[in-house]
């Protein structure tokens, strides 16, 4: 589950999403939110913005994708003044 920073307001913009179907080991990607929507940490993981389901066949594979999702994906936020 990807979740907003506790700060963050509203989610501005949200890249790479199409690239990370494609990447070995992930099955589905379930976007929950989109940018322009507001986010509220209060809701922990109730208020995700973005779900990835997958399977790989070791921790190394894990660390290795969770590396390249962080490469691959984008968020920008918007933080309370």
């Amino acid at each position: 589950l990807i979740v907003a920073p506790v700060s963050a307001t509203k989610i501005s913009s949200i890249d790479g999403v199409a690239e990370l179907s494609d990447l070995a080991g992930i099955n589905s990607v379930e976007m929950r939110l989109q940018p322009g929507d507001n986010v509220d940490a209060q809701m922990g993981f109730m208020g995700y913005v973005l779900k990835l389901d997958g399977v790989v066949d070791s921790h190394a594979q894990l660390f290795s994708l969770m590396d390249t999702i962080e490469s691959t994906l984008t968020l920008k936020w918007d933080f309370a003044s």
